[in-house]
């Protein structure tokens, strides 16, 4: 094989494994919830009022809460509700707790907390994976297929 063949086949195989690798193409087929409070006077939400409400808005009595950094429901969430990267979520808050304008949700370990978090704080708002079997205490509001 010559040179030139040789570094077109690299430079394609390169493509096709960032492109296989990207977090879009890793959260393609993932799916999430986002759960709240039963005794939550709120039904359905869309993703305007997720982000509004994930980047601080007081425009909404919830608390919202984010698993941690590490978790790929986070990477999800982030991306494909959210519609940011979490550098750009991160450079967000930097600047909201800098400013003392806000601070960033809660930071839960695990979606198990998740769960518990919501279950036990009125307006308490978080997402787990869509498989996750849910006691009756809390309730689905938006999910992503």
């Amino acid at each position: 094989m010559k040179h030139r063949q040789w570094l077109a086949l690299a430079r394609q195989h390169l493509i096709c494994c960032c492109l296989l690798t990207s977090p879009a193409a890793i959260c393609q087929d993932e799916s999430l919830v986002v759960i709240v409070n039963q005794t939550l006077i709120l039904d359905s939400i869309n993703k305007k009022q997720l982000k509004h409400i994930y980047i601080g808005s007081k425009a909404y009595d919830i608390i919202p809460a984010n698993l941690n950094s590490n978790n790929r429901l986070r990477t999800i969430f982030n991306t494909r509700v959210l519609g940011l990267t979490e550098s750009r979520i991160r450079s967000f808050w930097v600047q909201m707790k800098f400013t003392g304008r806000g601070k960033p949700p809660l930071e839960l370990e695990t979606p198990e907390a998740a769960i518990a978090f919501v279950k036990t704080t009125p307006n308490g708002m978080a997402y787990v994976d869509a498989n996750t079997i849910l006691p009756s205490d809390v309730k689905v509001i938006f999910s992503l297929n």
